[in-house]
């Protein structure tokens, strides 16, 4: 614990202030006192809890989960699993997790609790929930010299016709994920 002559203030001082608590261990360094802290007996009670970022992880996969509203939970949950998910959840886009939703109280929404297959679970899915287009429609693009597909969906989304925050599974624009797959198959077309 410490090395000092005021034992209690340095202690009490090094225990609020220690690396754990996400302080700085001061310690009355301006007097030189050197304090040492044993962290592994240190009561729970003076380490801080880490602040809520608004930032949730899958308790399945682990993956940072994407915040979604009642629009795609109305949208894709089924009505006997809807219950189970207030007005806001997180939205696990890993692709290789089961779990579709779930919130900060530990309930979870399996891809088998949805009314349809969403993307990137399943890539037969529409990746654009708004207009329908799929894998193959990007991939298609590819082979053609101008992608018309994926220009039609983009002209529609600035049109304003898009409802990506009701019908996407994440309540995201697809626009991003149309593009890193263009340019994903792009590249791999181009190397074979």
């Amino acid at each position: 614990m410490r090395h000092c002559d005021c034992y209690s203030t340095c202690h009490y001082n090094a225990l609020l202030t220690s690396p754990q608590s996400g302080g700085i261990l001061r310690a009355h360094a301006e007097r030189g006192h050197e304090v040492i802290v044993d962290t592994k007996t240190m009561n729970k009670a003076f380490i801080r809890e880490p602040d809520d970022d608004g930032r949730a992880y899958c308790p399945r996969c682990g993956n940072l989960g994407v915040p979604v509203n009642s629009g795609p939970l109305d949208t894709h949950i089924r009505p006997e699993s809807r219950a189970k998910m207030l007005d806001a959840a997180w939205f696990c886009n890993f692709y290789r997790c089961d779990v579709a939703y779930f919130n900060q109280f530990g309930s979870v929404v399996r891809m088998d609790e949805l009314k349809a297959p969403v993307y990137p679970h399943d890539a037969n899915a529409p990746i654009c929930a708004c207009f329908g287009l799929t894998y193959d429609d990007v991939e298609a693009d590819t082979n053609e010299a101008v992608p018309s597909r994926i220009r039609a969906v983009v002209a529609k989304s600035n049109a304003g016709e898009a409802a990506c925050h009701r019908l996407a599974a994440d309540g995201q624009s697809c626009l991003g994920a149309l593009q890193e797959l263009y340019l994903r198959l792009k590249t791999s077309a181009s190397r074979e």
